[in-house]
């Protein structure tokens, strides 16, 4: 949901990174199929035949990674004690699909529960209909409208794909996140239409998370500030699984999947000290009409070394070369960069390939990423940025697949998941700033017991109007969207998520109704 209309597929063109050339079916050994990639982004694992070209070179990531620690670099304080970490209201655990792909947390609409993608890079919360038939809805939970309010203007929403249109109305009822609720009357658009890229993943539809809020839109972490359900106007995420005590759930087990198999934490409100080590390293917002978290990244690193890009970059008044901008986006699995500057970053990875839009680093290589973010280096180790490796018949067997795409963006990069893995990421909307400090590895998560309330209660604020407008809409699938309100604003939507064993881009535009 980041891509700029008019995304082009044309022919592919070969990019030679290594000693020697290439035959011409590397395409058609690279990709699969014609105009797809055959990739997951799940954990890499690494070849370790005899029969590879690579196997005396092959060594242990984690002992590579120890030995190459970058100064000034962000760097977790050594602790050996255990802390317990009660998962209570306001916490909840986020699962994935089975590729590791997209990660969702279960909401409550009404009364039932939903598994919704957490996307930062999104401000609006839509869930599949009822009435829906397309594919994508015939084997996920759908949303009756049966007993439930329209809007009050009785507006529509229509998401337009190239392969598709997610569309539908909107409506109003109370949304309830592991016991935090709004009012009756939170807004949210019911889809009755869903594009086919949606299919393979377990959800019902997309948890919007914006910077801020607009004339037409208020989110939901400012609804619940306001209400006096949370004290501070902020939410925290957690990509990546946390250690856990036992086999149990928190109080409600209808509400959070088992401890043992989160895939991490959603946090809304206070901070939770024992889930991180070492201070929490905060950077400003660049401003920007779309609502994203949108950030400076004042140099990147391979190693030691700094990346000079071949193209200048403008970030809140510097033209550099080194400098680039980010938008961090937990709906998107990859790092996307522009096209150009995906060639630039790949040249540092001894022996990847190209073909210009998607890549291929041996499983050998032990180099490590680094985002210089205020002062502060962030790495990107190779158990992330290593997708997928090449099968033993394959050409190109010792190769794995890149996490790090180039696609024809914006100037601004797309930190995805590959990027927030393993830290402790703030989301501050009150002070609007983006912070991160290292993961506590010590951490169990525990079930949460209070003995002070019924399980069944739900903590809501004294607020009696809550309203959210149709604004950015996210989807799951790497995509384009674009949406005009009804005062006529356009902003863009984020999100991207590889859809198992291909790669596509699609373009999408969101048209808001009123009657």
């Amino acid at each position: 949901m980041f891509f700029k209309n008019g995304i082009r597929s044309g022919v592919f063109r070969l990019i030679i990174l290594i000693t020697y050339i290439f035959n011409l079916t590397f395409v058609q050994a690279f990709y699969p199929c014609s105009g797809e990639r055959y990739l997951s982004a799940g954990s890499a694992f690494k070849v370790e035949s005899k029969n590879s070209k690579y196997a005396a070179q092959f060594v242990n990531i984690n002992d590579a990674l120890s030995k190459q620690a970058l100064q000034g670099q962000a760097t977790a304080k050594s602790s050996t004690k255990n802390v317990e970490v009660p998962v209570k209201p306001g916490m909840s655990i986020l699962s994935t699909d089975s590729n590791t792909q997209a990660y969702f947390v279960n909401v409550t609409i009404g009364d039932e529960i939903y598994p919704l993608v957490v996307d930062s890079g999104s401000a609006y919360l839509w869930v599949y209909g009822s009435s829906c038939t397309s594919k994508s809805c015939t084997s996920n939970k759908l949303f009756s409208t049966d007993n439930v309010k329209r809007a009050a203007d009785e507006s529509t929403f229509s998401l337009i794909y190239s392969s598709g249109t997610a569309s539908g109305d909107v409506y109003e009822d109370r949304i309830i996140v592991n016991k935090l609720a709004t009012t009756q009357n939170f807004t949210f658009g019911v889809a009755n239409e869903v594009p086919d890229i949606f299919e393979n993943y377990p959800v019902s539809g997309i948890f919007g998370l914006p910077s801020n809020n607009s004339d037409n839109i208020e989110s939901i972490i400012s609804v619940l500030s306001e209400s006096n359900a949370i004290s501070m106007e902020k939410f925290s995420l957690i990509i990546g699984a946390l250690n856990s005590k036992d086999n149990t759930t928190s109080e409600d087990s209808a509400l959070q999947a088992p401890l043992t198999e989160n895939k991490g934490l959603f946090i809304i409100g206070d901070l939770v000290e024992d889930l991180y080590t070492g201070d929490i390293h905060y950077a400003s917002l660049i401003t920007n009409e779309n609502h994203y978290w949108q950030l400076k990244i004042d140099s990147v690193y391979v190693n030691s070394q700094a990346v000079n890009f071949s193209t200048s970059e403008a970030v809140t008044g510097s033209q550099s070369s080194y400098i680039r901008s980010g938008i961090v986006d937990s709906g998107t699995t990859l790092l996307i960069l522009p096209t150009q500057d995906a060639l630039d970053l790949h040249t540092f990875f001894v022996n990847s390939v190209s073909d210009g839009t998607n890549f291929a680093i041996p499983c050998n290589s032990t180099e490590i990423l680094s985002l210089e973010i205020n002062g502060v280096k962030w790495p990107i180790s190779s158990e992330e940025y290593l997708g997928e490796a090449y099968p033993q018949d394959s050409y190109y067997y010792g190769y794995c697949v890149s996490n790090i795409q180039g696609l024809e963006l914006d100037e601004s990069w797309i930190l995805g998941a590959v990027f927030l893995k393993d830290k402790y990421a703030v989301f501050d909307v009150q002070n609007q700033q983006f912070g991160l400090a290292n993961k506590n590895e010590n951490a169990i998560l525990v079930p949460y017991v209070n003995s002070a309330t019924n399980s069944s209660d739900t903590i809501s604020g004294d607020r009696s109007s809550t309203t959210i407008s149709a604004s950015n809409l996210p989807a799951t699938s790497t995509a384009a969207s674009s949406s005009t309100s009804k005062s006529g604003s356009t902003s863009f939507g984020l999100g991207s998520t590889i859809k198992p064993q291909s790669f596509m881009s699609w373009v999408a535009t969101l048209i808001l109704l009123a009657f």
